[in-house]
């Protein structure tokens, strides 16, 4: 028990009770219900630390090549998280945490890739990682089953094939929450098309997630998709859908002009500093990978970030915007 809360470990089950912030997490399904004083409230932020972790443990050990890529990472010139610093990452972490995005480049470029998966199921956090298929073994992907909990493969086109036989043998291997992680910007809509079409024919498949471009990095001056274009997409999809978090207001939007106000309980804006946070490979904890450089957001230490100045700064900002992001037009 931690000071104003309780963390609950029953089987699969993760919860967090206090008087005025609550959930339970499903390490199995990956279903996750928060609240506040009663289950109508909809707390703004959790006040005792995050609930997901987004940790880098390599930069730049890329093959991918894409101009586009956020991080500016390519061949050569990595840096790797070693084991140790890592467990000391999660130590750091409060134990609000119920999972971790692992941010891994290549996927064999850390050595101790393995070895962390396994470090976040010793303490019952759930790890996830985002590939593009290059440099995964057989180690990689037995262990991916057993230790971790989703697994998303970036479709692009330069790796398509490779992205499309990555997934199926996830699938093969049992794995229930393989997803497509599918990039969208102003001029690529006849490729996203094609791939949620091609998608159709893998059985198994959990969803295609739409991710917005940030104009950082690699994408510096790259404009984002219109809401126009964005609705047109996921009216005629054919695939589940998923969005990640900077998406939200614009499926927002086409839930709303399409009578499909239902769907709304499903989105959440912005989550950082609210209910997630980022680490680097060096360990400097930042609202989001994405705030990582810019002139307005200070690094801090892991342990005591959530209540940090910076945290606190940033998340003043977030909230005062509606939870769209303070940094980027996305």
């Amino acid at each position: 028990m931690a000071q104003g809360y309780k963390v609950l470990v029953t089987g699969n089950y993760k919860s967090v009770r206090s008087p005025k912030y609550n959930y339970t997490f499903d390490k199995l399904t990956g279903l996750f219900l928060r609240w506040g004083e009663t289950p109508d409230d909809d707390p703004a932020m959790s006040p005792f630390g995050p609930e997901i972790a987004d940790i880098e443990i390599s930069t730049g050990d890329c093959s991918g090549g894409c101009p586009w890529c956020y991080k500016s990472n390519g061949d050569g010139f990595g840096e790797h998280m070693s084991a140790e610093t890592f467990e000391q990452v999660l130590d750091d972490l409060p134990d609000t945490i119920t999972q971790v995005a692992l941010g891994i480049t290549d996927a064999d470029a850390n050595p101790y890739f393995i070895d962390i998966l396994k470090a976040c199921r010793d303490r019952g956090i759930v790890p996830n990682y985002t590939t593009s298929g290059f440099g995964l073994t057989e180690e990689i992907e037995k262990a991916t089953y057993v230790y971790g909990g989703a697994v998303a493969v970036s479709v692009y086109p330069h790796n398509m094939g490779t992205a499309f036989d990555t997934i199926c043998r996830f699938i093969k291997l049992g794995m229930e929450q393989v997803n497509i992680h599918l990039l969208f910007h102003a001029t690529n809509k006849p490729f996203v098309n094609k791939v949620l079409e091609a998608a159709r024919s893998i059985e198994g498949l959990n969803a295609v997630v739409l991710l917005g471009l940030k104009p950082k990095g690699g994408a510096e001056g790259w404009k984002p998709m219109d809401q126009e274009t964005f609705s047109d997409i996921v009216s005629s999809s054919k695939v589940r859908l998923g969005f990640d978090s900077c998406s939200s207001p614009k499926f927002e939007a086409w839930a709303k002009a399409n009578g499909r106000e239902d769907q709304l309980v499903f989105a959440e804006r912005c989550e950082s500093s609210l209910f997630s946070t980022y680490v680097n490979v060096h360990g400097d904890a930042y609202p989001c990978s994405f705030a990582e450089g810019h002139q307005d957001v200070k690094p801090t230490s892991v342990k005591g970030a959530w209540h940090s100045d910076e945290f606190i700064k940033f998340r003043e900002r977030l909230l005062a915007n509606n939870r769209e992001c303070p940094l980027y037009n996305v």
